[in-house]
């Protein structure tokens, strides 16, 4: 280990851990680990001990499958060359990620397990380019899982994947090119280029780019649909990993591109050519000298700072504070911009406007330097609300959002649960009601509102009834008679008289437009629960469900006792979908402009209505 300072931040990524024989679960004082600190001469300075972790009984379920190789055809096999190998991931709420490495042996084929799993919701997800060698041709990028794959465990399941090679076989080429110095302290740096959708996500990472003029860096290949093409400082790899260190650039915004077939529509550079560029040569790096305070001017350790610009342009700069809550936020651009910090758990506090000049970065018309810092104040509460999110069968929920909000005035603060399911809010002195959101879950509320009076409260644990029977609703989506991948859904409930209760369950179609989402369910007549199940996608927006409707005249469409519910189908034929032309008669006086066409449906009778009037916004 080598000598740190005393200010110095550690992370350690440890594999090859085994866990005890003996499961510490939720209930108990579960295990702790200790940190030693010494000094240059090996002297032990202190002993800190980490929270407490648990470690649940392993189940008796298995995940495995089969990973296919193949050209972007899905078809025809890849040739990957012996010992070639790439990992796949698994990440749960009550477990946190972990992961197995495949071997190719000669084959376009390797086969993974994961075993020892309890039953819930899972997700597996792979790195988003796998490279790979092929034994005739050298390496090539192939197309990981554009999105996590949703699972729910209740058996052993099987669960094949196709990873295909990125060329024109999965969509529509589209070429980055950068131009300006992308270094950090004149070393080269690596830039992630990625393009997200609600449908999917691809990234690749061109390394050690440095100064280059005009310079492709990566092609990717898109499906139909609209799409955000950006770049940025290179994510740190694993699944576990952190953010990167803010870069002396910063990215740009990023540029909408929409895919139809072989047309590519966007306007950077040339329009419509199919060619992103990305241009920092313009920059000028300024270094914004900082500290985080609390209400008595002490420093906030370990708290995000962050500035971007109101009126667009560049992206956002970030950082955090050191042990200190000093701070160097890296901006690149002149002008104005805006500057807050956030720390979880804290309440939010104010944005404050400074001006970045070509000789410094000035608060007030004063010029901020090393010596004359500039303060950012986060409200830090005398007192605080603590426990764990469960879910239905007493597993902690790690990563879950928790937040309070004060009844009895306009306080409200919010955090995640850590890996062990626990979670600390601070408050003041008042009424809190404390909730938490998590996966396969939907929202819980602690029982009784929380009173603090000058103490904390502890033990505060959020997980649902115990009276309550979890039900599944599970369908496909299919629209335009292509299924609809990763597009999330929910189940909205209602009472039996159609009035929305405020309260909605989500998840996400998986690769095959199939969903599970879970419900509480209804013992009987008196006590059914009723649901409207819908999805909104970017192309047909908002859709319920189709073919059945267990509710007449009311917005719920899924009546649901206290059995599972299958078939609850979203299924639109490409006949069903008609189409709309809406002609514009005064256009050139929008001339570049862009916006958004929403259309509502309605029932009537009798002729079709006409306008009576002419209206121009």
């Amino acid at each position: 280990m080598a000598i740190t300072s005393p200010t110095d931040f550690l992370h350690f990524d440890l594999k090859g851990i085994v866990n005890s024989s003996v499961p510490k679960e939720f209930g108990t004082d579960g295990y702790t680990i200790d940190i030693k600190t010494m000094n240059a001469s090996g002297v032990l300075l202190e002993t800190i001990s980490a929270m407490s972790f648990f470690l649940q009984k392993g189940g008796d379920f298995t995940l495995s499958g089969t990973a296919t190789i193949t050209q972007g055809d899905g078809v025809t096999g890849a040739n990957i060359a012996n010992g070639q190998t790439m990992n796949i991931f698994l990440g749960s709420p009550m477990t946190g990620p972990t992961e197995k490495t495949l071997t190719f042996t000669g084959s376009n084929t390797a086969a993974y397990s994961f075993t020892g799993l309890t039953a819930g919701e899972y997700f597996m997800f792979t790195d988003p380019t796998i490279t790979l060698t092929q034994a005739v041709g050298g390496a090539a990028d192939f197309e990981g899982l554009m999105m996590p794959e949703p699972i729910r465990l209740s058996a052993n399941t099987v669960k094949n994947l196709t990873i295909k090679r990125q060329d024109a076989g999965i969509g529509t080429a589209v070429t980055i090119k950068l131009t300006g110095d992308f270094s950090t302290n004149s070393a080269a740096d690596d830039v992630d280029i990625f393009a997200n959708s609600p449908s999917g996500y691809r990234m690749k990472t061109a390394g050690d780019v440095s100064s280059v003029t005009n310079s492709m860096v990566a092609t990717l290949y898109l499906p139909d649909g609209r799409w955000n093409v950006g770049m940025g400082p290179a994510m740190p790899k694993g699944p576990m990993a952190g953010p990167p260190s803010m870069p002396d650039w910063m990215p740009p915004m990023p540029v909408g591109v929409e895919i139809s077939g072989a047309t590519v529509k966007e306007n950077s550079g040339t329009a419509n050519d199919g060619i992103i560029v990305f241009n920092i040569a313009t920059q000028q790096k300024q270094n914004l000298y900082g500290k985080v305070v609390d209400g008595t001017g002490a420093g906030i350790a370990d708290t995000e700072v962050y500035g971007f610009n109101p009126n667009g342009g560049f992206g956002g700069a970030n950082t955090k504070t050191d042990t200190n809550g000093v701070f160097t936020l890296k901006i690149t651009n002149t002008g104005n911009f805006k500057v807050g910090a956030h720390k979880p758990g804290l309440p939010a506090g104010s944005e404050l406007t400074v001006d970045v000049r070509a000789d410094g970065v000035y608060y007030n018309d004063s010029k901020v330097t090393t010596s004359t810092q500039f303060q950012l104040k986060l409200k830090k509460p005398s007192y605080t609300i603590s426990g764990s999110v469960l879910n239905a069968d007493s597993k902690a929920m790690a990563y879950a959002p928790v937040w309070a909000y004060q009844t009895n005035g306009s306080g409200n603060t919010q955090a995640m649960t850590d890996a062990s399911g626990n979670y600390i809010l601070y408050v003041d002195n008042g009424v809190w009601q404390v909730r938490a959101d998590a996966p396969g879950m939907g929202s819980v509320q602690y029982d009784l509102p929380i009173t603090i009076n000058g103490a904390s409260q502890s033990n505060i644990n959020l997980k649902p009834a115990t009276d309550t029977t979890w039900v599944t609703i599970s369908g496909t989506v299919t629209i335009n008679n292509a299924t609809q991948q990763y597009m999330p859904i929910r189940a909205v409930e209602f009472s039996s008289a159609g009035v929305p209760l405020g309260r909605e369950y989500s998840s996400n179609t998986d690769s095959s437009g199939a969903y599970t989402i879970n419900v509480p369910g209804g013992a009987d007549a008196s006590a059914y629960k009723y649901y409207r199940v819908d999805i909104w996608t970017q192309s047909y927006g908002e859709v319920e469900r189709t073919g059945t409707d267990d509710v007449a005249n009311s917005p719920a469409n899924t009546k649901m006792n206290n059995s599972n519910k299958t078939n609850v189908d979203i299924t639109v034929a490409a006949a069903a979908l008609k189409t709309v032309v809406v002609n514009f008669t005064n256009g050139s006086d929008y001339a570049s402009n862009s916006g958004f066409l929403k259309i509502d449906g309605m029932s009537f009778t009798g002729a079709i209505p006409k306008t009576t009037t002419n209206c121009k916004n």
